[in-house]
């Protein structure tokens, strides 16, 4: 559920990076590509499940968190290395905080946690109680409320902007993400 909530940045940061349509559709296929067989070939298939036996015989289970941050220290220094400096716009040379869109993101967070937890306490708590319908309830209105939000503030510094939805190849990369998942 997590990484889910990156494809979004991840393809701003694409579009950010690559403006040129064709050297965009590049990258954007490439991204998809590389995340559906990195799904295919870690989490689906029996390679998965070999890696994660043999990491859990050999090491005790806090191992698993360790190596999670390990992991993503390293990536986060690779990225830091790798990924090209894009400058920012003359607007918000000043203030850094200016270009993130840190109430679109929160609320589509605190959406994101009650969804989750509407649905796996609705087992517990049953379908039709009141915690469940409620969150449920407000997850919806507040994921409603983030794409509104979207629409209505500059394109630069929306976290996942409207334009996103009208790319011409847009339908085809969702169906090959949703199908490689």
């Amino acid at each position: 559920m997590g990484a889910a909530l990156n494809v979004p940045s991840a393809l701003q940061l694409i579009v950010g990076m690559y403006p040129d349509p064709t050297e965009q559709s590049k990258a954007v296929g490439i991204f998809v590509s590389v995340a559906g067989i990195g799904n295919v070939f870690i989490y689906r298939t029996v390679l998965g499940l070999f890696i994660s036996a043999i990491f859990v015989t050999f090491a005790t289970w806090p191992w698993v968190f360790y190596f999670i941050a390990i992991a993503a220290i390293i990536t986060g220094f690779l990225g830091l290395l790798l990924i090209p400096k894009v400058p920012l716009p003359e607007e918000h040379r000043g203030n850094r905080v200016k270009w993130l869109d840190l109430p679109g993101v929160s609320v589509l967070t605190v959406a994101v946690i009650l969804f989750v937890f509407a649905v796996t306490s609705g087992s517990i708590d049953g379908w039709g109680s009141a915690t469940v319908i409620a969150n449920l309830v407000i997850s919806i209105v507040l994921t409603i409320a983030f794409f509104i939000w979207e629409a209505y503030i500059p394109e630069e510094v929306a976290a996942l902007p409207p334009k996103v939805w009208r790319y011409e190849n847009f339908g085809t990369v969702s169906i090959q993400k949703k199908c490689a998942t």
